[in-house]
């Protein structure tokens, strides 16, 4: 009865090791890496941070060639921004990401919020095949409008002039109104 069981153990050990089917294994021989976005897909910057926002763009592994990356801005106001890195990118040689910096502009106008969508376009490696797929080729910046928040202050002050009489209704008024910006 032992015997049975240490047949049917080495066969259930052969069939496990010999029944994979090579032909069907997807194999990425890609000697350059993958390249994709860092950080998450979306993110938030006010238009008055006076910092630029800065998204990575990350190579699988170093590459001994440096690796050349092809990126595009694009909104509904492209005054709104500036990108401060110039397409294509370059991932230097021997290094495993680079960074691109986009300033957003306080154009002291009340015009809303605005969203600036970052893609990568192309590249000397292919783009967004590691892990997390199509989703990290791309992230959108919404650039926050900071005068969003303006109301009207208007009061009215009544000023009397010298020559009247104390006592007296004064007669001389005026509206006098005034814009803030609330945070």
């Amino acid at each position: 009865m032992k015997n049975i069981y240490k047949y049917l153990f080495v066969g259930l050990l052969f069939t496990v090791f010999t029944s994979c089917d090579k032909e069907g294994l997807i194999v990425f021989d890609t000697p350059d890496g993958f390249v994709q976005l860092g950080g998450s897909p979306a993110t938030s910057i006010g238009e008055d941070s006076g910092s630029p926002v800065a998204t990575r763009v990350e190579l699988g592994m170093s590459n001994p060639d440096g690796i050349s990356v092809v990126f595009t801005t694009q909104s509904a106001d492209d005054s709104r921004y500036q990108v401060l890195t110039a397409s294509p990118l370059n991932i230097p040689a021997g290094q495993t990401f680079a960074e691109i910096l986009i300033q957003p502009v306080d154009n002291f106008d009340v015009d809303g919020n605005i969203d600036v969508t970052l893609a990568l376009v192309s590249a000397d490696a292919p783009i967004g095949l590691a892990g997390d797929g199509l989703e990290r080729v791309s992230r959108t910046i919404t650039i926050i409008d900071n005068w969003g928040l303006v109301h009207v202050r208007r009061k009215v002050q009544v000023m009397c002039l010298d020559n009247e009489a104390p006592g007296t209704v004064c007669s001389h008024t005026y509206l006098h109104t005034q814009l803030c910006r609330c945070q």
